[in-house]
């Protein structure tokens, strides 16, 4: 049994790999956690990387399939930490991925999960989809789709105004 690891093992390597990556600047701790993802079978240690992902910058040029293959797991603690996951890229694919999930999902809390991460990462094209979740009757789901509209606007509004011909701001 020399080679082998606990769970137990496994989880603490993600936390310490985890805590280093939200100190860093860069993305090189997101891709070694993305790169496991498909080697754990355990939904517990799964899910507790997964959630430390959402905490760590994850970069445009990281491929976030593993990700996305998690969330429609059938497993609700790995769907719900894998939406979670997403809190911390601007990818525009990630944005699609939860804009697909969350028009096809009847799930109260995947569309809570999926706002609060739209929240973060969505852009002004979110928001119609966002807008289903002000008709339902479950209050998580409304005040969810509330702020995450809430947020998505204020961040667009404070967003420069860049007209063709015209220096940008850094230019």
């Amino acid at each position: 049994m020399a080679g082998k690891t606990t769970k137990d093992q496994r989880k603490a390597a993600y936390f310490i790999i985890g805590n280093i990556g939200k100190n860093k600047t860069n993305s090189d701790c997101a891709e070694i956690l993305i790169r496991i993802i498909r080697s754990e079978r355990d939904k517990y240690a799964l899910s507790t990387l997964l959630d430390l992902l959402a905490e760590i910058p994850i970069g445009n040029e990281v491929d976030l399939s593993p990700i996305f293959e998690l969330l429609t797991d059938d497993r609700w603690l790995v769907r719900y930490s894998a939406i979670s996951a997403l809190k911390n890229t601007s990818s525009q694919q990630a944005e699609e991925k939860l804009l697909e999930l969350l028009q096809r999902t009847e799930d109260a809390h995947d569309m809570v999960y999926c706002h609060s991460t739209l929240n973060r990462i969505g852009s002004a094209r979110a928001i119609p989809a966002i807008e289903r979740g002000l008709k339902s009757r479950k209050r998580d789901v409304k005040l969810s789709a509330e702020q995450a509209i809430a947020s998505i606007t204020q961040r667009v509004a404070a967003q420069p105004i860049i007209q063709p011909g015209l220096a940008t701001p850094a230019g």
